[in-house]
């Protein structure tokens, strides 16, 4: 089955055989309930700092992202784009707190 998985950042295609970086992000108090309602899916979420919307995947209860604390994961195809995109979250200050693998 083919994967459509796109970097967060770019937008660029990610082929099934591709490295791929991850931003990982604990997602602040006020958002654990959408979070728990849509474990295991891809989300869009707007950052209002840059006016893109972003593509995350919401870990689930028993990820091993989830038991690193990884509460949201963002496809990154290259360290550069994982950075760039770790610096959008931060200024917008929005649903979390990031850190790049």
């Amino acid at each position: 089955m083919a994967s459509f998985l796109a970097c967060a950042w770019c937008k660029k295609h990610l082929p099934d055989d591709a490295e791929v970086f991850a931003l990982g992000a604990k997602i602040k108090a006020d958002y654990f309930k959408l979070a728990d309602k849509q474990a295991g899916q891809t989300v869009q979420f707007h950052l209002l700092a840059t006016n893109r919307d972003i593509p995350a995947i919401i870990s689930t209860a028993d990820s091993e992202a989830k038991r690193e604390g990884k509460d949201l994961l963002f496809p990154a195809c290259s360290m550069s784009c994982g950075k760039a995109l770790e610096a959008a979250l931060h200024e917008d200050k929005g649903i979390a707190e990031t850190f790049l693998n």
